[in-house]
Order: structure tokens, then sequence, then C-alpha cells
């Protein structure tokens, strides 16, 4: 049990220093805010975001090849860097009652991702709506520029008790400059 916990945390450590996210755990650096409006003077319109990413032992099989259960979970990191570069963090959100569910998800393999290789994930919001967001994936070699994965997620804004609900501006206007 140890052992797995500690292989969890320096696989999170690695993936960490590769996507540039900070390594010790923190509060928000950017102004709080409600559910009616952020004031955050770091706040920017990103419609696209890329993140570095390795092929942890653990996601690959016996080959070395990258499990296709990994993937979506890439993507969500994806998203969730998308949001922190324009100035939200989820954690926040969360506490005032916003989150983000997956409600549709597509993935087409090119190529496959092998163990220990530096990946490019460039996650953009595609598409938006009152209560969805669109996004596409592309997962590229950094090496040679491959194209290995490309896929697209749509997620459902809900409220605490899990009914969908409007996404707030404050959280569509910094994402692509999208509006209802």
């Amino acid at each position: 049990m140890v052992r797995t916990n500690l292989f969890s945390f320096i696989a999170s450590f690695h993936l960490r220093i590769m996507s540039g996210v900070h390594l010790l755990p923190y509060r928000s650096r950017y102004a709080t805010f409600s559910a009616r409006k952020m004031s955050s003077p770091e706040q920017k319109a990103l419609k696209s975001h890329a993140i570095k990413v390795a092929a942890r032992y653990y996601e690959t099989d016996q080959s070395g090849v990258v499990h296709h259960t990994v993937y979506p979970m890439w993507f969500e990191m994806g998203r969730t860097e998308l949001m922190r570069a324009s100035g939200l963090v989820y954690r926040d959100m969360e506490e005032e009652g916003i989150f983000f569910v997956v409600v549709e998800l597509h993935v087409k393999y090119h190529l496959p991702a092998r163990y220990d290789e530096e990946l490019e994930l460039e996650t953009t919001c595609t598409r938006g709506s009152r209560a969805t967001q669109e996004h596409s994936y592309r997962l590229t070699r950094c090496r040679d520029g491959a194209l290995l994965t490309e896929g697209s997620t749509v997620v459902a804004c809900v409220g605490r008790e899990g009914r969908a609900r409007r996404i707030p501006s404050f959280v569509y206007e910094p994402i692509a400059g999208i509006s209802t």
C-alpha cells in the first residue's frame, strides 16, 4: 500500500514537472470570485493551450505502449490547464457550486504513445452553449511532431445537486470568448 502511494506521488511529481504545473499545493493565485463575477487582472481569453506530458510506466502495457484508457485522463488535464491559463481555478469554481461533467467523449488513435516519450497535448475550446462546452484535443510526439491521438469532449455545467445549470459568464468569457 505504501509503495503504491509513493509510486503515485512520484508519477504525479514527474507529470507536474513535465507540464509546468506548480509542485506544491497552493490556493488560487488569482483573485477570488463569486458566482456573479470574477475580477482578476490575470484573466485572459484563451481558445487553446498546450501542455507537456510524459507517459509513465504504470500507464503502459508490457510492450511499453500507453493503454487506451489513459488518453481521457490526459484530456482532463488539458481542460483543467486551459482553464487555469485563462485565469480560472477549478477548485475555486467547485467551492462556488459550479461543476463540469463529461457527457460525450470521442478518441481516435493514430499512432501509439510509448513509455517516457515527451508529448504535447493541445486543448482547444471549439464551441460553447448556455450549459455546455466542447473541447478538441491533439496529442503529438515532441521529437518529430507526429500526430498520435485526436479527440473531443463535451462537458456540461451542473450545480451541487447535479442538475444542469447555465455556465456563468465569468467562466465562458475567458475561455475562447464564448458568448451565450
